[in-house]
C-alpha cells in the first residue's frame, strides 16, 4: 500500500525520504492510518444522569424530579421524562399510602390527586411504552383503591395477584425503568413457579427495610448492567422481615432459570444466602402466601413448584431446596 502511494506522490528534488514519507501521509488520495493530535480532539464527556436516578424515595427525591421536568431536563433528556414522570407518580401515591392515617381527608385528596393526573399523564402521550403504561394502569389501580378504603393489592388483582398489604410496589424499592428492548413479551398462561435466593448472607445485607430495598435495587443494577437484562430478573422478591417487593413486570418473562426454563415460569427471590444461613419464618410464612396466590391466580399445581438447582448447576437455593421439595409433596389444593 505504501509503495502504492509512493508512486502516486511525487517530491521534489533533495526532499528527504523522511519529509516525503510525511507528504504522503496527509495526501488526501492515500490510505494511510489516520493521524490525530491529543491536543485537538477529546472523547466528549458522559452525560451525568439527574440527581434523583435510583436514589430511594424520599420527598426531597420527589422535588428533585419536579424540578428537573420543570426546568431543563426534558430539552435535555426528553427520554427520561416518562421515567420521572411514573417515578413521581408512584412517589406521591406509596408516600400517601404511607402517610394516611396522619392525613386529613383533604390532604389526602390532594395528593392522589396529584398522583392520578401524573400516571394519566404519561397514558395520554402516544408514543408510551407498553411497560410505561402497564405502569401507569397499575397506579391508577392503586389510587382507586385509596381513595375507597380497600387494600391496594386488591385492586392490581388484574396484573398482579393479591398479596396481601405485604406487597410493596417497584417504586418503594427505587427500580430504575425497565428495558423493553431486552424483554420477552410473556406468552399463554404461567405453568411453574421457581425459587431462588440471593446469595448475599444478611448479615452484608443489612437488617433494616431501607438496606433491603439497596439489596433489590443491587440486583437489579447487576441484572441490567452485567447480564444485560431488561429489568430485574425476578418477577417477586422477599425480603427476611417477609414483605414481598414486586419485581418485574409479569407481562414479560422472567431472566431467571437460564434460557427456555423461563418460559411461563414464575420467578421468586428470597433475600438471603441460604447455603450459610436459614430463612427466617416471616420470609417463608410470606413465601407461602404467594405461592397460594399464585397457583390460585393461575392454576398452577404444587407439583410445579421448583428450586433453581433443579435447572441448572448451582447451590441457589441452599437448603431452601428441601422446604420446596416437602411443599411440591403436599396434596394439590
Amino acid at each position: 500500500m505504501w509503495m502504492r502511494c509512493l508512486q502516486l506522490v511525487r517530491h521534489p528534488a533533495g526532499t528527504s525520504t523522511a519529509a516525503a514519507l510525511a507528504l504522503i501521509l496527509f495526501s488526501a488520495g492515500c490510505q494511510g492510518p489516520a493521524l490525530r493530535s491529543s491536543r485537538a480532539w477529546r472523547e466528549p464527556p458522559a452525560a451525568s444522569a439527574p440527581t434523583w436516578v435510583g436514589q430511594p424515595l424520599s420527598w426531597d427525591k420527589l422535588q428533585a424530579i419536579e424540578t428537573w421536568l420543570v426546568g431543563v431536563g426534558p430539552d435535555q433528556e426528553p427520554q427520561r421524562v416518562p421515567q420521572a414522570e411514573l417515578e413521581l407518580a408512584e412517589g406521591r401515591l406509596v408516600l400517601a399510602r404511607r402517610e394516611a392515617a396522619s392525613l386529613s381527608p383533604s390532604q389526602l385528596a390532594i395528593r392522589l390527586g396529584a398522583s392520578e393526573a401524573g400516571f394519566r399523564r404519561v397514558l395520554s402521550k402516544v408514543d408510551a411504552s407498553s411497560l410505561d403504561r402497564q405502569r401507569a394502569r397499575d397506579g391508577l389501580n392503586g389510587v382507586r383503591a385509596l381513595r375507597s378504603g380497600e387494600s391496594i393489592t386488591a385492586a392490581t388483582a388484574k396484573v398482579a395477584p393479591a398479596l396481601s398489604a405485604n406487597l410493596h410496589p417497584r417504586a418503594e424499592w427505587g427500580a430504575s425503568r425497565a428495558n423493553p428492548a431486552r424483554l420477552t413479551r410473556h406468552m399463554g398462561t404461567y405453568s411453574r413457579v421457581t425459587i431462588h435466593h440471593s446469595a448475599k448472607h444478611t448479615r452484608d445485607i443489612g437488617n433494616t427495610a431501607g438496606s433491603y430495598r439497596e439489596a433489590i435495587q443491587k440486583i437489579q443494577k447487576v441484572h441490567m448492567r452485567d447480564r444485560n437484562f431488561g429489568d430485574i430478573g425476578y418477577h417477586f422478591l422477599i425480603d427476611p422481615d417477609g414483605r414481598i417487593y414486586r419485581g418485574r413486570s409479569l407481562d414479560f418473562q422472567g431472566a431467571h432459570a437460564s434460557g427456555n426454563n423461563n418460559v411461563r415460569n414464575l420467578g421468586v427471590c428470597l433475600l438471603g444466602n441460604f447455603v450459610q444461613e436459614q430463612p427466617t419464618s416471616a420470609a417463608l410464612r410470606s413465601l407461602e402466601l404467594l405461592l397460594a396466590e399464585l397457583r390460585g391466580t393461575y392454576g398452577i399445581p404444587t407439583n410445579r413448584v421448583y428450586g433453581h438447582m433443579e435447572f441448572t448447576a448451582t447451590q441457589c437455593p441452599g437448603t431452601l431446596i428441601d422446604w420446596v421439595k416437602r411443599y411440591r409433596a403436599r396434596p394439590n389444593r
